[in-house]
């Protein structure tokens, strides 16, 4: 399984990443990322994932994340 994200903008407290699951490659839905306290919020659902899969991808995603992401560029994110 998989889903796709997209940094789509950073400032200097917080990440604001575009995420959909499987097929879907539109980014439509919107988790923010706080620097501080590493806190993860849902700021909008993606069409394509429910509550469950969106927080099963939130791990992958931060994994992903590490690894370094370009503003506006999608990504592929292998779940598992």
């Amino acid at each position: 399984m998989y889903g796709w994200l997209k940094l789509l903008k950073e400032t200097k407290n917080e990440w604001v990443v575009g995420y959909s699951w499987q097929s879907d490659r539109s980014c439509d839905g919107e988790l923010v990322f706080d620097k501080k306290t590493r806190e993860v919020t849902i700021r909008k659902l993606s069409n394509s994932a429910d509550e469950a899969e969106t927080t099963y991808l939130i791990c992958p995603i931060r994994c992903r994340m590490r690894e370094g992401l370009e503003l506006g560029k999608l990504c592929m994110v292998a779940t598992g």
